[in-house]
């Protein structure tokens, strides 16, 4: 029996500065493939996504009757907020919640959504605001994934405590961040998925 693992989000989700196979989304589907060959892999990601457009990505992974989600979506949201990002956030939330809703309404699959980390270095100029801001973006996004049953993936703490995890662009996840988020979804629970 065939089974999806639809991979929903940005830039991250879509592998990019990963080693091209080493994105945490292809090294998850090379895990769920050597337990069972019936995994299926769509990836359906753009990078520069955010929670607006998420809607669309959602159309889509329905159509595919996915058994295994995951999603990463909201550094975008964040980014293009510019300082005050306050008003952002509830609007994001009620984008998510009309994904997640969507996704529960529609489909029985595993949802599994990783919080958004500071790509940051610690001492640097802006560290410290976004660290607030990403804060209270995690914040609400742990209260919806928690009414739609969804596991939050903690890919920012894997991400902040190690050197090397963020490219050069210091924006994404290096190859070595990318095998930390799955590390870490794999830890939430994908791992024992068959």
């Amino acid at each position: 029996m065939v089974r999806y693992y639809v991979a929903l989000g940005d830039s991250v989700a879509a592998g990019f500065r990963a080693a091209p196979g080493y994105g945490y989304v292809d090294q998850l589907y090379r895990h769920l493939r050597e337990r069972s060959p019936d995994w299926r892999l769509a990836n359906l990601a753009l990078p520069g996504a955010t929670t607006w457009n998420l809607g669309s990505q959602v159309r889509r992974a329905i159509t595919y009757r996915p058994h295994l989600i995951t999603l990463d979506i909201g550094g975008n949201d964040l980014r293009r907020a510019g300082p005050d990002p306050s008003r952002i956030i509830p609007y994001s939330m009620q984008n998510l919640e009309a994904a997640l809703g969507a996704l529960r309404r529609h489909t029985r699959a595993a949802i599994f959504i990783a919080d958004v980390y500071n790509p940051l270095p610690p001492g640097s100029r802006l560290y410290e605001q976004a660290r607030v801001w990403i804060g209270r973006f995690n914040a609400a996004l742990a209260r919806v994934a928690a009414r739609h049953r969804c596991r939050v993936v903690p890919i920012g703490a894997v991400l902040a405590h190690s050197r090397g995890m963020i490219a050069l662009d210091r924006l994404h996840p290096s190859t070595a961040g990318h095998s930390a988020i799955a590390a870490a979804f794999l830890r939430a629970g994908v791992g024992s998925l068959r």
